[in-house]
């Protein structure tokens, strides 16, 4: 073939490479082989280039493999020699202890009953490792912090987490916080045997009781809490009707609390807004340094009597819903150690921020 004729060839070729399939023009017998040589090496090139392909993905497949193995053994690695796989057990049970509190008021925060262990710390901590889970089922100070919802109905004994919690919290101090709400209606025993067990080592109780439980749990002389420290009640009430608090003078289940100082009583609203006065509750109340009465009946005499009867008072808080008795004093109470007194009523009766002396009314 000449010269010529190979430039002719290798021109006929370039346009058929640029234009083939692409205009209307009727291609002739010589140009048509030409297209078919074209489309067999087309055809092979892209095998050609699927198989590579193929094997990039397979490749890619590989390194992707490689890299998550290797990160996973990195992170094994640096859990090996971590900080915490070092720490003693002791010191790793004061960072649970420290770190597992409600921010809000810096107290523990406690195993509530029943609320599902999946949703609680207390009992998550165990399923991070073999080491973390023995430090936290054996650490007492984080169980001793409990908040049980008693329903009747479905509480005709004590729950297995709570009576777990118990177990845990072993022979140390005891936070114990219990709720019933106030239209519940079941068998009361559960409570008593609850606190005639453990009242000796409760050092804080926040009961919220209906009336009737209330009044059995004050009741109670054979309940010893010989280390409570701070104590709440709550009378709760259905539907607004009024508590007539003359019950509490039965109340001798604090006879032994030697340590009680701090006092919170909410409820015991009396019908007709009858005064609250000392008699009305049996409660140590010169040993106490702190109280607080959220029954809406306290009168000027009731507050009076109370400065006192607590030489030791420094922080108090009355809220009444009665206007007075028609009490009159005429000279100061001498309250040395009062950092922060309020006492307020839809009168206003009193308001006072850090009071040495309180002159009432």
């Amino acid at each position: 073939m000449s010269h010529s004729e190979n430039e002719t060839s290798s021109a006929n070729l370039q346009w058929l490479e640029a234009h083939a399939g692409t205009t209307n023009e009727l291609l002739s017998a010589s140009r048509r082989n030409l297209v078919r040589s074209l489309l067999r090496a087309a055809l092979q090139d892209l095998e050609h280039l699927e198989r590579q392909i193929t094997e990039t993905d397979s490749m890619d497949s590989l390194l992707l493999k490689r890299v998550d193995d290797t990160s996973t053994r990195i992170s094994r690695l640096r859990i090996a020699i971590a900080p915490h796989q070092t720490l003693p057990k002791e010191v790793l049970a004061e960072v649970f202890v420290n770190c597992i509190e409600e921010p809000s008021v810096r107290t523990p925060v406690p195993v509530r009953i029943p609320v599902p262990a999946s949703q609680q710390i207390h009992w998550r901590l165990g399923h991070i490792c073999s080491r973390w889970r023995d430090v936290a089922l054996s650490e007492p100070r984080l169980w001793n912090t409990i908040l049980f919802i008693h329903n009747p109905r479905n509480h005709t004994s004590l729950p297995p987490a709570l009576q777990e919690a118990l177990n845990r919290s072993a022979q140390g101090p005891l936070r114990l916080r219990i709720y019933c709400p106030p239209d519940a209606i079941g068998d009361p025993d559960i409570i008593s045997d609850l606190t005639a067990h453990y009242a000796h080592r409760c050092t804080d109780i926040q009961f919220s009781f209906p009336e009737n439980k209330m009044k059995t749990f004050l009741a109670n002389a054979c309940t010893t809490f010989e280390a409570l420290e701070t104590a709440m009640l709550v009378i709760s009430r259905e539907h607004d009707i009024d508590i007539a608090h003359p019950f509490l003078q039965g109340a001798r289940v604090f006879e032994s609390a030697s340590r009680l100082r701090k006092l919170t009583l909410h409820g015991a609203w009396s019908p007709n807004n009858v005064a609250l006065t000392l008699e009305d509750v049996n409660f140590p109340w010169r040993q106490l340094t702190h109280i607080e009465l959220y029954t809406g009946s306290v009168v000027p005499s009731t507050a009076h009597a109370l400065f006192i009867m607590c030489p030791n008072l420094q922080d108090c808080c009355f809220v009444s819903n009665v206007h007075g008795d028609g009490f009159s004093m005429t000279r100061y109470v001498g309250i040395n150690d009062l950092r922060r007194g309020r006492i307020r009523s839809l009168l206003n009766l009193l308001c006072s921020r850090s009071p040495s002396h309180l002159p009432y009314p």
